[in-house]
């Protein structure tokens, strides 16, 4: 148990009541200066030139012989790696096969040194390609392997700046020989689990023949204690597909067809919605057909030009979030109290903080600055809970570092594409409704002694949840700060359908937090399809809940290494 990461009621943060937003004050003075670290996007494409394939048969042609090179370009999703970490992107269709895959990449607008590496994931070893230095563009040509067992997915990792990533395929190599139906596989019974409520379980289907498409399994499940749905995938990416309903005291049994999608990691994951079942999987058979050969991927559709803020592509950083880039501001000096309801903030530099007293309010388009503070005040205040705030393409960064500014503070709003940093806490909820997507939450301030907890060091945390329903957070950057990247305290009453997907997120003595204080088990929690970056001061501790607290964790992963995530007991 990590009893150092749970917070007494005694160290939560001090919530600010509405007075202290209209008082302002002289700055306080401290010796220790505030951690704030700069990051800057380095801009790398990537052509994918070709894949390198062996013979189908077990004849000793080379693969010049036996294999053809279909000529295509196809772009690929553009994404972006933060510093330290990495991004995965799909190669697309990969052929039956081949061994080997050669890209070509091309790094720009690095603001630092940083090493560029490159795998295939999931357990593929990195590849240096280059060191992209300022005001350089390094290209290189590089080949990686193709294991078995590949997702058929690129991992590109950058360890010191944060890197932009575009990928180009321009052609691939195949066997032209016919695939042999292998006799060889593995069919029999599977190891008999026990899949959790609302958890899974993942085991090895064994030895698969080659060009085999599908997999027959018979299941049978027993013991559940109430009704609960059973379904099985082959993963990481195959469709779910309903198995049965296990019920008590019944032994349902029944045999379904799985599909083979390229890419698939021969492995086999059962679900259980409601309640824990033992299953016992057998291995009927494996189904093949020839593979069709492969067909050059239509070029992609230009999309028109945008009307709007566009939305923000890739891992949330400099170049999506915040206000988009050519936008005229108007300053504003001094506090804002929006009293009227459907008030829209659009285009302003506001040099104060920004109070919420309506409902519908929107602010888009902007930067809010803060003041000199003399007590713990946030530079959005939604206290009120005033509901339909819409908070977009919008910075949050104080223009005076202080111990006591603070970033968002309330509960039902949205934030989406916004860009907080150079606070203490980013994002503090003190209710629910509250909807964070494709946001970038970073380089929080840290003071060694901070006046807010009696000298000690700051409990900066990117988001803190004190209570609260329906609280997702999605598609997201989070990291730069010291407590934790999200901390759930109960401190005010329970917290509950709290959803964590789609994020890159970092940092802290584990990364996302959840104490249950005196309101017991935190209900509804999902934390899935995320990657972790490796930088907590406990070791491998991306999640942590204590053992009463369900957590339905799925496809969680470390990068740059891929490894999986497991849920730490605390």
């Amino acid at each position: 148990m990590l009893s150092s990461l749970k917070r007494s009621t005694s160290s939560s943060k001090t919530t600010p009541s509405v007075p202290d937003l209209a008082t302002s004050g002289t700055g306080a003075s401290f010796n220790k200066r505030p951690a704030m670290f700069a990051s800057a996007a380095l801009a790398v494409v990537i052509g994918l030139t070709g894949f390198a394939a062996v013979p189908a048969q077990a004849a000793p042609a080379t693969a010049a012989s036996s294999a053809v090179k279909t000529a295509i370009s196809t772009a690929l999703e553009e994404v972006v790696a933060p510093p330290g970490g990495s991004k995965t992107i799909s190669l697309g269709s990969v052929p039956a096969n081949a061994t080997a895959v050669q890209l070509t990449i091309t790094g720009a607008g690095a603001w630092r040194d940083t090493e560029v590496k490159a795998s295939i994931s999931p357990n593929g070893a990195q590849k240096t390609i280059f060191t992209a230095k300022l005001n350089e563009k390094p290209s290189t040509t590089v080949t990686l392997p193709l294991q078995a067992g590949h997702d058929g997915k690129l991992t590109l990792a950058s360890t010191q700046a944060s890197v932009r990533l575009k990928t180009t395929i321009t052609g691939f190599t195949v066997p032209t020989a016919t695939a042999a139906t292998a006799t060889a596989s593995t069919t029999g019974a599977l190891a008999t689990v026990v899949v959790p409520p609302s958890g899974q379980k993942t085991m090895s289907l064994g030895n698969i023949p080659a060009g085999a498409t599908s997999v027959k399994l018979t299941i049978t499940g027993k013991g559940a204690w109430r009704d609960t749905a059973v379904k099985a995938s082959i993963g990481p990416d195959g469709r779910q597909l309903a198995v049965f309903t296990a019920s008590l005291d019944q032994k349902p049994t029944a045999t379904i067809t799985l599909p083979l999608h390229a890419g698939h990691n021969g492995k086999l994951t059962l679900t259980s919605s409601q309640a824990s079942v033992e299953l016992k999987t057998t291995v009927v058979s494996f189904g093949s057909s020839p593979a069709p050969a492969p067909a050059p991927a239509p070029a992609p559709t230009k999309a028109p030009a945008a009307t709007t803020a566009p939305a923000a592509t890739g891992t949330p950083g400099k170049g999506n979030t915040g206000v988009p880039a050519g936008t005229q501001l108007k300053v504003h000096n001094g506090d804002l109290n929006i009293s009227t309801a459907g008030t829209v903030i659009d285009g302003l530099d506001i040099r104060g903080l920004v109070k919420i007293s309506a409902p519908n309010v929107t602010i888009k388009n902007s930067i809010i600055r803060g003041k000199a503070l003399s007590g713990v005040a946030p530079l959005i205040n939604n206290l009120g809970g005033q509901p339909g705030l819409k908070i977009v393409d919008t910075e949050l960064f104080p223009s005076v570092a202080s111990p006591y500014a603070m970033g968002i503070y309330g509960y039902n709003f949205t934030a989406t594409r916004v860009n907080i940093h150079g606070v203490i806490d980013s994002i503090h909820l003190t209710g629910g409704n509250v909807s964070i997507d494709k946001s970038w939450l970073h380089d929080n301030l840290h003071y060694t002694s901070d006046p807010n907890h009696n000298g000690t060091p700051s409990h900066d945390d990117s988001i803190q949840i004190q209570v609260g329903s329906n609280i997702s957070i999605t598609n997201s950057s989070i990291s730069g700060a010291f407590n934790s990247g999200v901390q759930i305290t109960q401190d005010r009453g329970k917290v509950s359908n709290f959803t964590f997907t789609g994020n890159y997120a970092n940092g802290g003595g584990c990364t996302v937090n959840i104490a249950e204080k005196t309101y017991g088990p935190v209900q509804g929690v999902k934390i899935a399809d995320n990657t972790f970056g490796r930088d907590t001061k406990h070791a491998d501790c991306a999640v942590i809940a204590p053992t009463t607290t369900p957590v339905s964790a799925a496809r969680n992963f470390y990068v740059p290494d891929m490894a999986p995530v497991a849920v730490r007991k605390g």
